[in-house]
């Protein structure tokens, strides 16, 4: 194999599913012998020191910038480069790039290659034409298009956020399986014992969080659990306060994400991810490389991830079918069963096959 640099331009490297997996899949990248730089545009660098200790340059030089002097430093530097890969992560990112190999003055070598994480709109809150048309507009200037699950290839064709004839090809998100599994902190032997779960999700209407709260409501006289809830976002606030409306704060904890660390995983018998969609959902990797159980709705790529045999699926807003889910899993048995579905899964998951297809893509 030929030795190639990349250039990965991402909107963030805060703590997500797409910055998470950049930098698993740049690790990889670099340890392999590829140059491998990373450029974030904004944020608080949250994954800053995960990125270099992994031996992968963070350049810093577009960071908080206005996106016209972005736009000309993004050039100077693949002009100066000259990397055989410009492979751009979230909208913001493929804005920049595609105008780096769109505007005539400014127009630069190497292979554009965009990876689309959710299924959502490309531009929010516009009407839906006015978004399809940007993202073919930006597609069209690609290399490559990556999508990280079938159900995101799918949400691209049926909203034209990509032109009929244009290949989108699925690259799944990988785990570092080599990664030492957390030593389990908490292991339910009796029925007695509390059943400890944990939701890692933003606090925003995808994620669903009404609906485990009244599914938690619906069954606090039945069975023992604590849900502690880890994430940030703009209704925090609003499900903080729902909570102890309905007298749920016995059963309900809520931290800030920067308080989680993948170690901390082990320490809970079930995830729980009600979301309403997921373009892939990396939280489910997490859970499944700790080795707990997941219950999660029958949605968009979550199955995909988890398998449609998945005892803990549930479907999409049913109160009663996940208050169910809790209720079954809350039994020893069938825990056990869970988790060990879980982690037999993983295998299917490998970041080393995620960086040889994506690699094999790069090289067409």
């Amino acid at each position: 194999m030929c030795k190639i640099s990349i250039l990965h331009i991402i909107t963030t490297i805060d703590i997500g599913g797409a910055e998470k997996q950049l930098q698993l899949l740049s690790a990889q990248q670099s340890s392999l012998g590829r140059n491998v730089t990373v450029m974030p545009l904004k944020g608080r660098v949250e994954l800053y020191d995960d990125f270099t200790n992994s031996q992968v340059a963070i350049d810093l030089s577009l960071f908080q910038l206005n996106p016209i002097s972005q736009l000309r430093l993004v050039r100077r530097f693949i002009r100066m480069n000259q990397p055989s890969i410009i492979h751009a992560h979230l909208p913001r990112s493929e804005l920049l790039v595609w105008a780096a190999f769109s505007i005539p003055f400014l127009r630069c070598q190497g292979r554009f290659v965009v990876s689309r994480h959710n299924a959502e709109a490309f531009v929010p809150k516009v009407p839906s034409l006015i978004s399809s048309w940007v993202s073919r507009l930006v597609l069209k200037k690609t290399h490559a298009v990556i999508a990280i699950s079938e159900a995101v290839r799918e949400f691209l064709f049926r909203h034209q956020e990509v032109s009929k004839k244009q290949e989108v090809q699925v690259v799944y998100y990988g785990a570092d399986l080599k990664q030492k599994r957390p030593p389990i902190k908490h292991k339910r032997d009796s029925e007695n014992l509390t059943l400890k779960t944990v939701c890692l999700a933003r606090f925003v209407e995808q994620k669903n969080h009404r609906l485990l709260i009244d599914a938690a409501e619906s069954i606090k006289s039945e069975v023992s659990f604590k849900i502690d809830l880890f994430g940030e976002g703009p209704l925090k606030n609003e499900i903080a306060t729902e909570i102890l409306k309905r007298n749920l704060n016995p059963i309900f904890s809520i931290h800030s994400k920067v308080n989680f660390s993948f170690d901390k995983l082990a320490e809970y018998d079930i995830l729980i991810l009600p979301s309403r969609y997921e373009g892939f959902g990396l939280v489910l990797l997490e859970a499944m490389l700790a080795g707990i159980g997941i219950i999660a709705s029958n949605t968009s790529a979550i199955p995909e991830v988890l398998g449609k045999e998945c005892q803990g699926l549930f479907e999409p807003d049913s109160c009663q079918d996940l208050a169910s889910k809790i209720l079954r899993f809350s039994t020893n048995s069938e825990l056990i069963d869970l988790k060990q579905y879980s982690s037999a899964r993983l295998s299917r998951f490998n970041i080393i096959e995620t960086e040889r297809l994506i690699y094999s893509i790069y090289s067409s």
